[in-house]
């Protein structure tokens, strides 16, 4: 997880809100919030999707290694094409999914680095 003080680093410390200003940018923040919520749904949606696929190819998996070790009396071949292409399958998945959740905490890190820019960095110092 990124550390959220490490982007605040940029922020002039001597800027401060009103009673005024705070409540506009408030709700702006909470409705952006809203709008992350609903598209990082999306895309764990994907990932629950990938997540279901990957037990069923486990099953798969399961019952062609019960298959074969029932045909040769106990030993099972790791060369066999059918194996070598389950277990193939089970790598992709996986690593799709791993890209999909570094892909998504970016798209985060750059929404939450994009709203601070646009809420905080417009403002001026108070002297």
């Amino acid at each position: 997880m990124t550390s959220y003080r490490k982007g605040c680093q940029g922020i002039n410390q001597g800027q401060f809100l009103g009673p005024w200003e705070i409540f506009p940018v408030a709700w702006k923040l909470i409705f952006s919030e809203m709008l992350w919520f609903f598209k990082s749904r999306i895309g764990l949606w994907e990932i629950r999707q990938l997540k279901k696929r990957v037990a069923a190819e486990k099953a798969r998996l399961g019952g062609l290694v019960e298959m074969k070790a029932g045909e040769d009396s106990g030993k099972l071949d790791l060369t066999d094409p059918e194996l070598d292409l389950t277990l193939g399958q089970l790598r992709l998945i996986n690593e799709e999914i791993a890209y999909l959740r570094k892909q998504m905490q970016a798209r985060r890190d750059i929404f939450v680095e994009n709203r601070r820019h646009k809420y905080l960095q417009k403002r001026e110092p108070l002297t």
